[in-house]
């Protein structure tokens, strides 16, 4: 993907996909990360991510998280994330494909453990932020319950 011209079908694909579809649950307004990550997580192999809370990384407090996973995702192969701000009860997200999960990134902690399970997990993180005040209930739904 790293090698992908922004002009290539992924990304004409994924635009339009942010544009038209993810856009139209969160007011209509949204700014978007031009490259999504995609991740493989092999089976029996240790974990690819560390606990981070994403605007430690980016410095971007209104972004929320919208994780994409292409194979089922359950156990020790998924995505951990904590329970509450600042709780770090690490627990998978069991998430099957052709469903997604939106989630406060920037300030719950999660990552990866070492994948115990004999199925690779390969995913993709969407990151945007919403344009609109007040914010839409979805949206205020996902990140509205910030500590201070």
């Amino acid at each position: 993907m790293q090698s992908l011209h922004d002009d290539s079908r992924f990304y004409k694909i994924y635009n339009e996909f942010m544009r038209n579809y993810v856009s139209r649950f969160f007011g209509g307004k949204i700014s978007y990360s031009q490259h999504p990550k995609m991740r493989v997580h092999l089976a029996g192999t240790s974990s690819v991510s560390l606990w981070h809370r994403d605007v430690d990384i980016t410095h971007r407090p209104d972004q929320i998280n919208m994780w994409v996973p292409v194979t089922d995702c359950f156990s020790s192969n998924s995505l951990f994330v904590e329970s509450d701000y600042g709780r770090s009860d690490y627990r998978p997200i069991d998430v099957r494909y052709g469903e997604v999960l939106f989630f406060d990134g920037g300030y719950l902690s999660h990552g990866t453990v070492d994948n115990a399970t004999n199925k690779t997990r390969v995913s993709f993180d969407l990151r945007f932020s919403v344009l609109r005040s007040p914010l839409p209930a979805l949206a205020q739904a996902i990140i509205g319950n910030r500590p201070g």
